[in-house]
């Protein structure tokens, strides 16, 4: 059977230390941090549910993770998978791979999640700067400690990779905005006088309609509605300005209503089209 389907069995993890009294009082705290190296005959029979929240860096090769509710996601090195306590998952080598791991938990973390730090629908973040191993190897070298300076410091080195991973991600999402956008708007510059340009560029796209406005405006300044008209209104002076009639240009231009292209043109430019010519 292939490695990446569903298996049925769901069990829930009994792996977790009691945390500190001082722990619990400041909120999150590290339950335990650890690294190991296996191949592909470790495949785990069935979903397991953490109970706690997890950062998984995969060190060294390739695999795979799985939810019991989405399709397999491949891994590959420098990769954080991002576990929280509820979602049953599975994550395995495709051949081998080294990988550590860094559990924690506490209202802190649940009140992270809630605010959209740690989302269902990412949960493979990418660590183009090792911030990850420089952390783990502060932190697991304190690990045994219980002394109120280390579980402090635990803590803060902790928040600090949270804020760091979570940075980047939202670096990596933005720069993704940015291109998709940019290639949106080459693709409208290319079709603006097609009827439906616009709403083929949305569905290309691959966002939702709103999304796709929402990031459009705040990269361009303008709605992707005002982007096209302008594109076609500053088509519409070339073209008067060569002789065209005003029907002629606001036919060529795919505009249905003439009137609607007359009282347009001058909301953008000032004149009327009859005064262009």
């Amino acid at each position: 059977m292939d490695k990446t389907t569903n298996p049925a069995k769901i069990y829930r993890s009994e792996l977790f230390r009691t945390p500190l009294t001082i722990e619990k009082k400041l909120g999150i705290w590290i339950d335990r941090t650890g690294s190991s190296r296996s191949n592909a005959a470790t495949v785990p029979a069935g979903y397991r549910i953490l109970g706690l929240y997890a950062f998984v860096n995969i060190v060294k090769g390739r695999g795979f993770f799985c939810t019991d509710s989405a399709d397999p996601q491949p891994l590959s090195s420098g990769n954080i998978i991002v576990l929280t306590p509820k979602t049953p998952h599975r994550y395995f080598p495709e051949t081998e791979w080294e990988t550590r791991w860094i559990v924690f938990g506490g209202p802190e973390a649940a009140q992270l999640e809630k605010a959209g730090c740690f989302k269902s629908d990412n949960t493979i973040w990418r660590d183009k700067r090792d911030i990850f191993g420089t952390t783990f190897e502060s932190i697991n070298s304190i690990m045994d400690k219980e002394d109120l300076s280390s579980i402090i410091f635990r803590k803060s080195m902790l928040l600090s990779l949270i804020a760091d991973l979570y940075t980047a991600q939202f670096s990596i999402q933005k720069s993704k905005e940015n291109s998709l956008i940019e290639n949106a708007i080459n693709e409208l510059k290319k079709r603006y006088t097609e009827k439906n340009a616009l709403i083929e560029t949305v569905r290309q796209s691959g966002l939702s309609e709103n999304h796709f406005r929402r990031i459009f405006k705040k990269y361009a300044g303008i709605s992707p509605k005002a982007f096209v008209l302008n594109q076609k209104i500053n088509h519409a002076k070339e073209l008067l300005s060569k002789g065209c009639s005003i029907k002629e240009t606001s036919l060529m231009l795919n505009f249905d209503d003439l009137f609607y292209f007359m009282r347009l043109f001058k909301k953008l430019t000032g004149i009327s089209p009859g005064k262009y010519l």
